[in-house]
């Protein structure tokens, strides 16, 4: 073996290490923590919330859909794309966040982020998805909130502030994604 060899062997075996150690992290944090070891719930608040970024945005038939449309309720906006394996993971449990606290005032907005409403109604249909789902066809919203990656999720309460985001995988229906809900819609922790 000559002497490039061992060290394309050993540059091999160390990216092949690195990408089980981050494969063994994204795993553990899409699994999301048990519920005795739960930590808080990593929301970055806007201190002073501002109004939230004004869209007028399309559903999967076509009809037009307002933020404003929702004033009075507590607003989750969530940012993703089919490919994005993390906004995959979420959707689950953002389902039952919509069934579980929209009677209590929680909307959950799925914004799908530039892709085509083929694509996005096929994952929808997969999923069996019941919020509304819309399309950000250009990224125009997602530019007015600065969305960086995905998934992006935002919180607007029911004055129509923009009062927290949340960059990444979020294990939602944990106690502490619970909590902070319930406080945005008023009930206390």
């Amino acid at each position: 073996m000559t002497r490039r060899s061992l060290v394309e062997l050993a540059v091999g075996v160390c990216l092949m290490a690195g990408l089980l150690v981050v494969a063994a992290r994204w795993g553990g944090a899409r699994r999301g923590p048990s519920d005795e070891s739960e930590g808080p719930f990593e929301v970055t608040r806007l201190n002073p919330p501002g109004a939230a970024p004004a869209f007028h945005l399309s559903d999967l038939q076509g009809r037009p859909v307002r933020l404003e449309d929702y004033r009075g309720r507590v607003v989750l906006l969530n940012f993703w794309a089919t490919w994005c394996g993390p906004c995959r993971d979420e959707f689950p449990a953002m389902e039952r966040l919509s069934k579980d606290l929209g009677t209590r005032g929680l909307t959950v907005l799925a914004l799908n982020y530039e892709e085509d409403s083929a694509a996005v109604s096929g994952f929808v249909r997969s999923y069996r998805v019941t919020f509304p789902v819309l399309l950000d066809r250009e990224g125009r919203t997602g530019e007015r909130y600065r969305v960086v990656g995905l998934p992006a999720s935002f919180f607007v309460d029911r004055q129509g502030s923009l009062v927290g985001a949340a960059l990444g995988f979020r294990e939602w229906g944990g106690a502490a994604a619970r909590s902070y809900l319930a406080g945005l819609l008023g009930e206390g922790a």
